[in-house]
């Protein structure tokens, strides 16, 4: 991590044994959401930017983590192509809820580095790339999702 003000000198943020990888910044600029194959499969982890404080979001799973705008949630891939949620508390400790499915996603399991899903941003509706078996192209929008 590079600072934008003063002198910059670059830091790092993770330092493990481990492949740490496909990061996302907090909006607040606060945490920093990454996998990582600690856990001996890719899980979902948070950590502080200011303290070597870390913590597992996913359980048994998870890859592309993605914040909504205001940092209140945490959107993940887990195992199964499955879309998952975590609610985030505000505050200077990270404290997020255990991760709900949202719903099974189409298509084929993504890769960890291929996003194929993005948040509006207020967390109501998501955006999934779904790729065609046959050669005609084709988008379909769900609404209501939830109900």
């Amino acid at each position: 991590m590079i600072p934008m003000l003063g002198k910059p000198k670059p830091a790092e943020i993770v330092q493990t044994p481990f492949t740490d990888w496909v990061a996302s910044f907090s909006p607040d600029g606060k945490w920093l959401a990454y996998m990582s194959n600690e856990s001996g499969i890719e899980d979902v982890y948070v950590k502080s930017l200011t303290t070597a404080r870390r913590h597992r979001v996913s359980a048994g799973g998870g890859i592309q983590p993605r914040w909504r705008h205001d940092g209140r949630e945490l959107f993940f891939l887990g195992p199964g192509n499955q879309l998952m949620s975590a609610a985030v508390e505000p505050g200077n400790e990270f404290v997020s809820s255990p991760p709900k499915l949202l719903f099974a996603a189409c298509g084929p399991t993504s890769v960890a580095w291929e996003y194929r899903y993005d948040v509006v941003a207020d967390g109501e509706r998501i955006l999934w790339l779904c790729p065609a078996n046959d050669t005609a192209s084709a988008a379909t929008v769900v609404v209501n999702w939830a109900e």
